[in-house]
């Protein structure tokens, strides 16, 4: 038998950890669509109850993207969120409190992935996740920052 790459092993260890997200998922009502779409269009549809992420991703960093939209789940279903959030506004024309609000809520959901992630046991590879949740967060404080010149 063929003995596995270092990377193919990584490959399987993470495919194992998005299958467990996903039944997490599916334990509380949710479900889980993978979907040719841009890396950065990743997001939850609350009306459907479904989480929508790309297939473009290698599987660390599905599972991470994964994680990041079930901090959105966990936060919004918290009864807390609409006081700590009142100016939620999920648009691109958001005013610049909404855009602040929208900043607030990705950060939030990034270190509740990383909080749900030690719970339910999921290692990650914390510089890798770090870089991601870098990347992505610094996307939406530009999409924040151009209002305010604007």
């Amino acid at each position: 038998m063929k003995r596995l790459t270092y990377t193919q092993k990584r490959q399987r260890y993470y495919k194992k950890q998005l299958t467990k997200a996903i039944a997490y998922c599916s334990s509380i009502g949710w479900s889980v669509s993978e979907r040719s779409i841009n890396v950065g269009e990743s997001h939850v549809d609350f009306y459907d109850k479904n989480i929508i992420i790309t297939s473009r991703q290698r599987p660390e960093l599905k599972l991470y993207t994964l994680l990041h939209e079930i901090g959105h789940v966990l936060i919004r279903s918290h009864k807390e969120y609409r006081r700590k959030f009142p100016c939620y506004n999920n648009t691109l024309q958001a005013n610049k409190k909404e855009r602040v609000c929208t900043v607030e809520e990705e950060v939030m959901a990034w270190n509740t992935a990383y909080e749900f992630a030690r719970e339910m046991k999921i290692r990650i590879n914390k510089r890798t996740f770090e870089r991601d949740k870098t990347k992505a967060l610094m996307s939406y404080i530009k999409w924040a920052a151009r209002m305010s010149y604007e």
